[in-house]
């Protein structure tokens, strides 16, 4: 039997493990895993966040975030600053060479150098390899869907990989359309909620 609830603090070692176990990203360390997890913490406070689980037969799966405020992520940055100084020098001991990417996109979007687009965006979404093909991350993107609706907004935005050919399938299947973006890293999409809510 398949659950979505909302993430609970319990929840968020098996979402950092799942993050870094399924998706492409730059934590894959000690350290990284303790960012994250962090991070997915912060979401269960549902300020400027949330993120919802899917559990099989009480089994954890995949997850979904939704998140409307950016500022959310910089939260970390107050209220948990010594933790994360110590977290953030594990994973650049571990991976010296990401730390100059890192930063240079922090700082672009800090002076609105690379503008990011506001509204609420899908950011991430993952299912464990065991339970894909079940309906599970269609399930997880309907949930998110309920929540912006819910919380007043018309539409989602989202970003992948231009070769992450699986993730645009299944969005473009879903109902988003890709759009036009000045960061030309990632492809972006867009699923409006009242047009797809009536087809």
């Amino acid at each position: 039997m398949l659950e979505i609830r909302p993430l609970q603090v319990s929840d968020c070692r098996a979402v950092a493990l799942a993050h870094v176990t399924c998706l492409r990203t730059p934590f894959r360390s000690w350290g990284g895993v303790r960012l994250l997890q962090a991070h997915y913490e912060m979401l269960t406070r549902q300020r400027g966040g949330i993120c919802f689980v899917a559990l099989q037969d009480s089994q954890f799966a995949g997850f979904v975030c939704g998140i409307w405020d950016h500022h959310v992520i910089n939260q970390l940055n107050y209220r948990k600053p010594l933790r994360l100084m110590l977290y953030s020098l594990e994973h650049a001991l571990e991976h010296p060479a990401q730390v100059g990417h890192s930063l240079r996109s922090y700082l672009l979007r800090s002076s609105g150098a690379l503008p990011y687009p506001q509204g609420y965006e899908l950011r991430p979404i993952a299912v464990l390899p065991q339970f894909r093909g079940q309906g599970i991350a269609d399930r997880l993107v309907e949930q998110l869907i309920q929540d912006a609706a819910g919380r007043g907004y018309d539409q989602i935005f989202l970003f992948t990989e231009f070769d992450n050919l699986p993730a645009i399938r299944f969005y473009t299947r879903f109902g988003f359309v890709p759009c036009e973006t000045a960061d030309k890293s990632a492809r972006m999409f867009r699923y409006f909620i009242k047009q797809n809510q009536c087809v």
